[in-house]
């Protein structure tokens, strides 16, 4: 009879060692987008939209240039879905739009979208809105054209 080694055990213990802690997590991984540019600074982006450790209480840390990018397709998805929606769907439609592994948590979303007040808002029941202006303004996002409303 042929003996059955468990080779499983065997392909586990010769795995590659787990990437420095500074390094973005495989999951964490943007699958191919034709649109973006998955820079080092977008992947530092989407992985805290994609951090389950993120507390309501920590504010996002804006910066235009790394995050324009997701301010702009956040702009096009509420464009798209007439000028507001619930944080769910713009979670589903981002981890769509982004072709992410994990999913877009809520609380660092929500961060972010506080952050950028200037460009969204929230709203009742927890729906996402963009900023009165935006709209006439969304292909400018964070060159310093066009009016802004602060609120």
């Amino acid at each position: 009879s042929v003996s059955h080694h468990q080779p499983q055990r065997q392909q586990y213990r010769n795995q590659p060692e787990p990437p420095p802690p500074n390094t973005i997590p495989h999951h964490a991984q943007m699958h191919s987008h034709q649109q973006l540019q998955c820079s080092p600074e977008l992947m530092a982006v989407l992985e805290v939209l994609t951090s389950e450790f993120t507390v309501p209480s920590q504010a996002w840390p804006k910066n235009i240039e790394t995050d324009r990018v997701i301010i702009q397709l956040i702009t096009d998805l509420l464009v798209a879905l007439g000028g507001s929606s619930l944080m769910s769907k713009l979670r589903q439609c981002l981890k769509d739009q982004l072709r992410l592994e994990p999913s877009i948590k809520s609380v660092p979303l929500k961060n972010f979208v506080t952050a950028y007040s200037e460009h969204f808002y929230l709203g009742e029941g927890g729906r996402v809105h963009l900023a009165s202006g935006v709209i006439r303004q969304s292909r400018s996002v964070g060159e310093g054209r066009g009016q802004r409303h602060d609120q």
